[in-house]
């Protein structure tokens, strides 16, 4: 079994509203996400992580997923399971 990589990620969410308001009033700022989980996958479209994995008998399997947008991403800053230090990767 490989060593699992926890990712601490800061991205920017898409906001948005649903009632009538006026064409002068300035846009809400757009959230900043700090997310965490055990990282499944990083490339040049989406990162994504999970909160959950059983390894059991050579197998592996996992609970949640949430993959995020390579363009909303700030920072990605992961580390190696037994290992104390964070490495930037983006």
């Amino acid at each position: 079994m490989k060593k699992l990589r926890f990712a601490r990620i800061k991205w920017v969410d898409a906001g948005g509203n649903d009632q009538w308001e006026d064409n002068d009033r300035p846009p809400e700022s757009l959230p900043v996400v700090h997310s965490c989980g055990i990282l499944l996958q990083l490339n040049d479209k989406a990162v994504t992580i999970t909160h959950s994995v059983i390894t059991e008998k050579g197998q592996e399997s996992r609970l949640g997923r949430l993959s995020i947008p390579r363009g909303c991403i700030k920072s990605v800053r992961v580390q190696k399971e037994g290992s104390g230090r964070w490495k930037r990767l983006i």
